[in-house]
């Protein structure tokens, strides 16, 4: 499947849909098994969108809070670890490194739970708001079971999606961070010194 463009209208509903992450729809996995969504194929576009507003809804605080850790760590360490090494560009790589891994663990700690129940939550909500919020118990049920197969299926997929959100932007912040530390130390490289702090 095609990503879908950043704003969509759904042809039964004439609902214009906006994206924050377009290229869900071509990554999003549905079960050809879910009788609930073959009796219903235009609920496919609600699913994806239904994922892509739990990540939208997690994503930031999750971020935040796991680059400000991962850079202020990875800060501390790097400049104790090249306090007297004047090669620039392999502290920026091993700055790069450490932060990339730690913010994209600390991402994945952070949001699994929390981007389980609030993708579980936002497909109930959409599948229900879609089929006219049905009263019997058993399609009740059936939709219950829908929501949480589907995010089974996808969670991983949310996980990552915001792991790469929080490892390039503690890659930038890391790059601020460090810049007056990296600027000395490729000035003593390029005059041809040791670099004494």
């Amino acid at each position: 499947t095609a990503p879908l463009p950043a704003v969509f209208v759904d042809p039964e509903s004439g609902e214009q849909v906006r994206f924050t992450h377009p290229q869900l729809s071509a990554l999003v996995q549905i079960s050809g098994a879910l009788n609930l969504v073959k009796s219903k194929p235009s609920l496919k576009i609600w699913i994806v969108y239904a994922i892509d507003r739990a990540v939208v809804e997690i994503i930031q605080p999750v971020v935040e809070r796991s680059v400000m850790i991962a850079c202020t760590t990875t800060r501390e360490l790097v400049l104790k670890d090249f306090c007297t090494d004047n090669d620039d560009i392999r502290m920026r790589q091993c700055a790069h490194m450490m932060v990339q891994n730690l913010a994209s663990n600390l991402a994945m700690v952070t949001c699994k739970d929390p981007l389980r129940v609030t993708m579980n939550n936002q497909l109930k909500t959409f599948l229900m708001s879609k089929l006219g919020e049905p009263q019997d118990r058993q399609i009740q049920d059936t939709i219950g079971q829908t929501a949480e197969l589907i995010t089974r299926e996808n969670l991983e997929l949310g996980v990552s999606l915001v792991k790469k959100t929080a490892t390039d932007e503690a890659v930038r912040e890391m790059d601020q961070l460090l810049e007056a530390a990296l600027d000395e130390r490729r000035r003593a490289r390029e005059a041809n010194q040791p670099y004494l702090p």
